[in-house]
């Protein structure tokens, strides 16, 4: 039987360094932003780009605040 996608995955981040764990992510955070950015204009053709970014920069902020709420931690 062949190996699951986690297995896959998982081998395959054991190993990378950590370098290129960093690199890696950091693409994937990027892109993430940028898809974001993407949908906001298209949501929202009015705005320039720096109110596509404030809006992103938003969105992140209130995900990261949830995140922390229902672990448990204290925003400040």
């Amino acid at each position: 039987m062949p190996p699951s996608v986690l297995e896959v995955q998982d081998r395959l981040l054991k190993e990378m360094s950590p370098e290129r764990k960093l690199l890696v992510s950091d693409a994937l955070r990027r892109g993430a932003w940028q898809l974001k950015a993407a949908w906001v204009a298209r949501q929202h053709p009015e705005l320039d780009a720096e109110a596509i970014d404030a809006r992103v920069r938003r969105t992140k902020l209130r995900a990261d605040c949830m995140r922390k709420v229902s672990s448990g931690k204290r925003v400040s």
